[in-house]
Parts: structure tokens; C-alpha cells; sequence
């Protein structure tokens, strides 16, 4: 799984999402991808 939640018994409920490390990876290997894509829209 690539984000976690972490639910609160809160009302209103409250959830927060944090990347795990396979995500923030993948984010970091996608960045040249999303670069890329910008400069061929720009």
C-alpha cells in the first residue's frame, strides 16, 4: 500500500493520509515523469 490512514473518533471524523515509503519512492521516481510532461505543455 502506498498511503496510510489514520483514523481519529472525532466529530466530525477526522482521517490523515501520510505516503508510506514505497510511496514517497514512488513519488520520487515520478517527479522526471511529471517534469517532462510539463515542458511539453508549457
Amino acid at each position: 500500500m502506498d498511503v496510510h490512514d489514520a483514523q481519529s473518533n472525532e466529530i466530525p471524523p477526522r482521517v490523515e493520509y501520510e505516503l508510506t515509503d514505497d510511496g514517497a519512492e514512488l513519488s520520487e521516481r515520478l517527479k522526471p515523469v511529471l517534469e517532462w510532461e510539463q515542458e511539453r505543455h508549457s
